[in-house]
This record gives structure tokens, sequence and C-alpha cells, in this order.
């Protein structure tokens, strides 16, 4: 990743939650002129509290696109 690019990641796990980078990582990230596009992967790993038990993937809901100005 650029410079830049990890700046943008650094400030992204000061603005999304925590929990959110301990079961997904970002792959990618593109910069444009009014936008960020953040890709997500999950991470293979099971909620202690599911550690014993059989977890079936459901899938992921369509992509969102968050389109929020302030």
């Amino acid at each position: 990743m650029t410079a830049t690019t990890d700046l943008y990641q650094n400030l992204l796990k000061l603005v999304l939650p925590s929990e959110l980078f301990d079961y997904f990582e970002i792959t990618d990230l593109k910069v444009e002129d009014q936008s960020v596009h953040v890709f997500f992967d999950e991470r293979n790993i099971k909620p202690t509290a599911y550690q014993k038990k059989k977890l079936t993937s459901k899938g992921f809901h369509q992509e969102s696109i968050n389109t929020s100005v302030h």
C-alpha cells in the first residue's frame, strides 16, 4: 500500500469500531475525489463463546455504499 493508503487505513481504525478489525481486515482502499471505498475480508476466527460449536456461513448482504456527507 502507498503512504496515502496507509494514512486512510489508520484513520479508518480511529473512526470505525475497533471490534470490526478483530474479525475483518482491510484488503483494499480506493480513494477518489469525493469518496473512499473500503474493501474488507472476513478473518476465519470464531468468537470465543462459539469455539466448540459448528458454525455455518450464511453469506453476506449485498455491498452497501454510504454516501453521507457532513
